[in-house]
């Protein structure tokens, strides 16, 4: 025999399946621990398993009268294994739903370990001897649980909103207009705001302003139309809106 092992796989139905194997690939020494003596088992375990136990799987299905396999179910474990884990959660529990096969092969520990540590982090203990489906399933029940106790806490909460005061307005004194925007005072300081006294300039004559001289001054605000309510034209020495036409003459459409 030498450094060379052959495997045959035998079938009474079809030629044997032979599989060479050299030793140098899988031991290392023949002294020492026994832990010190093989290398490279998972190769050796997946070079078996498809060079003879699928082959002759496949036979004996065959041969007892079950359906051939064919496209993903045909593949080994590990590359089914492998493809579903790049599943999310979702789709993992759907393929469970499909057939006894794939209801396996999609609760391995492997898949869901990977899963856990994706989307919760790690725990004290991440052995892969462990449950890692039903690990999985308790801690996803549990964020479900306070995310929902959460939201009725939120919900149950009464909003309160702080009235808004101007910094500017004395308590003592309304606002000439107060449904006017900040800046805006209307009526005569508007149009004349050179007058800024009760009695024009110096105290003689003039028009009466629309300002309260114990309120500070603020910038003037002409807004670009007419506000909802108010019949003054915007701009510089607007004025209240008539019901001459657009030629001079009282009423009538506006044709441009």
């Amino acid at each position: 025999m030498g450094k060379l092992l052959i495997i045959h796989g035998r079938s009474p139905d079809k030629e044997d399946i032979p599989l060479n194997i050299t030793f140098s690939d899988f031991i290392q020494s023949i002294d020492g621990e026994i832990n010190e003596v093989y290398k490279n088992l998972p190769k050796l375990s997946m070079i078996f398993k498809d060079t003879i136990s699928l082959p002759l799987l496949q036979t004996y299905r065959q041969n007892h009268g079950f359906p051939v396999l064919s496209g993903i179910m045909s593949l080994s474990h590990e590359i089914k294994l492998t493809v579903f884990s790049f599943l999310d959660v979702p789709s993992t529990v759907r393929m469970m739903d499909t057939c006894k096969d794939f209801q396996q092969i999609c609760k391995d520990r492997y898949l869901w370990r990977r899963h856990y540590l994706k989307d919760f982090g790690n725990r004290q203990n991440n052995d892969l001897s462990q449950d890692w489906y039903a690990i999985y399933k308790t801690e996803y029940q549990l964020r479900k649980q306070r995310e929902k106790d959460r939201r009725r806490f939120l919900s149950q909460m009464t909003c309160i909103v702080p009235p808004v005061f101007r910094p500017d307005h004395d308590p003592g004194f309304p606002n000439p207009l107060p449904s006017y925007p900040p800046g805006m005072i209307g009526g005569d300081f508007d149009l004349f705001p050179q007058f800024q006294g009760p009695g024009g300039v110096g105290g003689f004559g003039g028009r009466r302003s629309g300002h309260n001289p114990l309120q500070p001054l603020q910038p003037r605000f002409d807004p670009l139309g007419p506000l909802p309510g108010h019949n003054f034209r915007p701009g510089r020495g607007g004025g209240l809106r008539d019901n001459r036409g657009m030629f001079g003459r009282m009423g009538g459409p506006r044709f441009f």
